[in-house]
């Protein structure tokens, strides 16, 4: 009788993550990305490579150069509900990238203008950093007389050592590309305990009570051929 149960059991295991696996390959399979000419009254490029899923919609604007020395660049836009954390979005951009590189080739694209992160996993390794950043201590403790009068550097370095956009950077080396963050606008700070993720940088021993740096109003990512 016992042996029956186990074998119940197991067979219900096994059903749940077909059943598990099926809904996630049906999810990415049903996300479609549409290349098409940039028609938009107010046009944020030349082309608009576009693909959603329910109320989510992803547009990246492809701007194409005028001088042939130089590249492409491309203006990332969400629309519809609240940004979501970019995991729950990967098959969207995943679906987008390959329509761009199918068309055109890495070498041929040149920058990435994304807006803020405004997502937790990528912001928490660049607010633990912060606190590690002699640069930043000096700041907070000295400004306007600090090495840094302004934080933008900072930043990209923070989140270039930390590899703070690792799932992105993933996709673009799925499609034979490199990404590297260049320049940013709007640097944000807080105190950690204001912050979604204030439990995990607490973990860490960070206090409540310590400002930390954890996202930009604008960032602005290079790309080159992997």
């Amino acid at each position: 009788m016992k042996f029956n149960k186990i074998i119940v059991l197991l067979f219900i295991l096994v059903i749940s993550l077909v059943g598990y696996y099926l809904l996630s390959f049906n999810n990415t399979s049903k996300v479609k990305a549409t290349l098409s000419k940039d028609a938009a009254e107010h046009p944020l490029g030349d082309y608009v490579i576009e693909a959603s899923r329910k109320n989510h919609s992803i547009r990246w604007h492809i701007s194409l150069p005028d001088n042939p020395t130089d590249k492409i660049y491309i203006d990332v836009r969400v629309e519809g509900e609240k940004k979501k954390p970019f995991i729950e979005t990967e098959d969207i951009h995943r679906a987008i990238l390959k329509k761009l590189f199918d068309k055109w080739n890495p070498e041929e694209v040149g920058m990435v203008f994304w807006g803020s992160f405004s997502d937790s996993s990528w912001s928490l390794p660049i607010a633990i950093a912060s606190t590690k950043s002699l640069d930043f201590q000096d700041y907070k403790k000295n400004y306007p007389n600090s090495r840094l009068t302004y934080l933008n550097t900072l930043f990209v370095e923070l989140a270039n050592k930390t590899d703070a956009y690792k799932d992105l950077k993933k996709l673009f080396n799925e499609c034979g590309a490199e990404i590297e963050l260049e320049s940013v606008e709007k640097v944000f700070t807080a105190r950690a305990g204001a912050l979604p993720f204030k439990d995990k940088l607490k973990e860490k021993g960070i206090s409540e009570n310590e400002q930390v740096i954890y996202d930009v109003g604008a960032a602005y990512f290079k790309v080159k051929p992997l």
